[in-house]
């Protein structure tokens, strides 16, 4: 309990200007591309052309930049956030680096998504963590994401067992 009231204190110290310039800048340029290339093939294949299902491609690839762009987001939020913790005078007088860019795989809402975290000692008592999935509560050894459990719930509640099965693995 000691360890995450330091850890969500810290989280409001390692907002740092030089954080968020990093993920606007990082994002904002990322956007724009996947928007031009969204608009050169609107330009390109949907309105040039009779194909029928020119609404169909149309959501679709809103769809799919749209999901691109917030795993993107998320990924390098949770590492970014991370790389300040491992950089922090706070974890430096506190924690050791066990190890660097461990993977974590989530299933979420948007797919899958990987991202590298660092997994840190305690220097006076040994408790080993990985600062991002304290932060943002990730149980250890799960690869389902918050959302798609609850969706899961819902469903299985709703429907029957096999259904909600069939409808998370869709993710």
């Amino acid at each position: 309990m000691y360890l995450l009231i330091i850890i969500n204190f810290s989280c409001y110290l390692l907002i740092t200007l030089r954080f968020l310039s990093i993920i606007i800048n990082k994002h904002i340029t990322y956007i724009l591309i996947l928007t031009t290339i969204d608009v050169e093939f609107l330009l390109n294949n949907l309105l040039c052309n009779d194909d029928p299902n020119k609404y169909f491609n149309l959501i679709y690839k809103t769809q799919r930049t749209a999901r691109d762009i917030v795993k993107s987001i998320v990924i390098s939020t949770f590492e970014e956030l991370d790389n300040e913790f491992k950089e922090s005078a706070y974890r430096k007088s506190r924690y050791y680096i066990n190890k660097s860019n461990v993977p974590r795989t989530l299933i979420t809402i948007v797919g899958e998504i990987t991202f590298y975290r660092t997994y840190y000692i305690s220097k006076n008592s040994n408790k080993k963590f990985f600062y991002i999935d304290e932060t943002f509560n990730l149980p250890k050894g799960d690869h389902y994401d918050p959302i798609i459990k609850a969706i899961s719930i819902s469903k299985a509640v709703s429907t029957s067992q096999a259904q909600a099965v069939r409808d998370t693995s869709s993710f």
